[in-house]
């Protein structure tokens, strides 16, 4: 870890950056955190770190906040709001924090994209020489956008990036693949696709932070893009399966391919956009406990997610970065459970 200067971390108030965070000062490192909103900087109430207000759309307090940094994390992301505003808040926002970055001098600018990044998910081996899949969502064409910006400036620039593409990141403190699907699996029975036989390649957070504090001093990694996953991928059933089991839940449902089409069709009609508008008026239409009974079945996209058998591969962040995972599915939602109880989820 360089000692010659601080250490800026955007998304700090979130899941991921929190961690970092957290790793970074328990070894001593002096630590800047820029968020949208100090408020929301609880997590690190106490913590020796300072905070400075710096949105994703204030260019010029972007700037500030990398001034005397000789190391940027940037896990900032701003979800929501129109797609145009949506791509071009993140697109910018990080264009400008790298502009920063390469006048300032900094010595490594470590980027969190995302698998997102490769497009929509497809069954079969996945490393970075895959070409990416068109997007058919905002998350992952920005993603996409924002990688190949990156790697432009630091061919053209010398901007000493790294580019980290997590898969499914769960754990304590986590919010789509943590907390969500703890309260999914309580409150109802969950339809797995594929017979539930789809690959999760999930990853602990602390796995993911680890391969970020290394993405910060392996001079290999500049200039490269990493896939960070665990060991091997496990079943969706298994996921589901793990939360289901510390929480008391409900144990997921799976069904093959036809019985997953014929109970989308019961349910929501032949028709694409009609099915799509009933599944977004269904929890207005339907009491909550009717709601509770019946069989939640993912959207389009995420049963794609859930079908896929893809195999995500590590071997260059092993190779370059020194990666290895410490975490596997059962050390993992173990930590994930003893969270959850003291945060009174389960």
């Amino acid at each position: 870890m360089d000692a010659n200067g601080k250490i800026l971390v955007t998304g700090a108030s979130g899941f991921i950056g929190g961690r970092i965070v957290e790793m970074l000062v328990s070894r001593g490192a002096r630590v800047r955190v820029a968020t949208s909103n100090p408020d929301h900087c609880g997590q690190l109430a106490g913590a020796p770190v300072e905070i400075v207000k710096a949105d994703l759309r204030d260019h010029a307090a972007l700037a500030r906040a990398v001034e005397g940094c000789s190391t940027v994390f940037h896990v900032a992301y701003k979800f929501g709001g129109g797609g145009v505003d949506q791509r071009a808040i993140n697109f910018d926002g990080t264009r400008a924090l790298a502009e920063a970055a390469i006048q300032t001098g900094v010595r490594r600018f470590v980027h969190f994209s995302s698998i997102a990044a490769y497009g929509p998910p497809t069954t079969g081996d996945l490393n970075e020489a895959v070409s990416a899949r068109p997007p058919t969502d905002i998350y992952s064409e920005t993603k996409q956008k924002i990688d190949a910006m990156l790697r432009q400036m630091h061919k053209s620039r010398r901007l000493p990036a790294v580019i980290l593409q997590p898969t499914i990141v769960y754990g304590p403190k986590g919010s789509m693949w943590t907390t969500q699907l703890i309260k999914q699996v309580k409150s109802r029975r969950v339809a797995l696709p594929a017979s539930g036989q789809g690959l999760c390649n999930a990853v602990y957070v602390d796995d993911v932070a680890c391969a970020a504090l290394l993405a910060s001093e392996r001079d290999a990694a500049i200039g490269e893009s990493f896939l960070i996953s665990a060991a091997a991928p496990v079943t969706w059933r298994e996921f589901y399966e793990a939360y289901a089991q510390m929480s008391d839940g409900n144990p997921a449902t799976a069904l093959d391919d036809a019985q997953f089409d014929a109970e989308a069709r019961r349910r929501y009609g032949r028709f694409r956009l009609l099915a799509k508008v009933r599944r977004r008026l269904e929890p207005r239409l339907v009491s909550a406990s009717e709601l509770a009974s019946r069989l939640y079945l993912p959207d389009p996209g995420t049963r794609a997610l859930y079908a896929a058998r893809t195999i995500v591969h590590i071997d260059k962040a092993r190779e370059k970065l020194g990666y290895a995972p410490s975490f596997d599915l059962a050390r993992g939602m173990a930590e994930t459970a003893v969270w959850a109880q003291n945060a009174r989820l389960i």
